[in-house]
């Protein structure tokens, strides 16, 4: 898998910039693939794995999706992770722009596809009626001004958020992969 959302043509202050990093997650099952990803990157970071520039890292865990809007910086780069009930069983980094018509456009990165699904299509967490989902909390985000400069999506497939279940090897294997891309964009941070 080669997902990076870096982009080799930003200057000295994206470098400078902070770089927020959110797993938005539950203590159930599959679904806490966002908390598991921060804390394995909160391992390699406290290790030092990371290079010098990974004090501008931030880590945070979400347990509902409107928390994010606590971290949101509009100079940053930002990353948020979340699991995704899919067939996909992958790792998908999506960048997250504000469109010409005010809508907001998912843009899938490093990817041969040829078109990008709306962001309304992405099988992310779902909602009640006391909390926003992640799609309405990017959209209100937009809509405030509050949306960083640069953000990402990154899905990792799973499937099951079985009430207090364990995390599948299905799971375990997806969110290694995306610490591994996730720490290797980290560095370029």
């Amino acid at each position: 898998m080669t997902v990076s959302p870096r982009n080799p043509s930003v200057g000295t202050f994206a470098r400078t910039r902070p770089v927020i990093v959110i797993g938005i997650g539950s203590p159930h099952g599959d679904d806490r693939a966002g908390w598991e990803v921060i804390d394995r990157l909160s391992i390699v970071k406290d290790q030092k794995f990371l290079p010098v520039s990974s004090k501008n890292v931030v880590l945070h865990k979400a347990s509902v999706p409107h928390d994010v809007l606590d971290w949101f910086d509009v100079q940053s780069r930002t990353h948020i992770i979340d699991a995704s009930c899919d067939q996909l069983c992958d790792v998908r980094c999506f960048a997250i722009t504000l469109g010409m018509s005010g809508k907001l456009q998912l843009n899938k990165v490093d990817s041969k596809e040829t078109t990008n699904p709306d962001l309304s299509s992405v099988s992310l967490r779902s909602s009640s009626t006391h909390q926003l989902d992640l799609i309405s909390t990017l959209e209100l985000s937009a809509t405030l001004g509050t949306l960083p400069s640069e953000l990402f999506l990154w899905t990792v497939s799973v499937a099951s958020i079985a009430k207090n279940g364990e995390i599948s090897q299905e799971a375990q294997v997806h969110i290694d992969r995306c610490v591994l891309a996730l720490a290797k964009e980290l560095c370029h941070a």
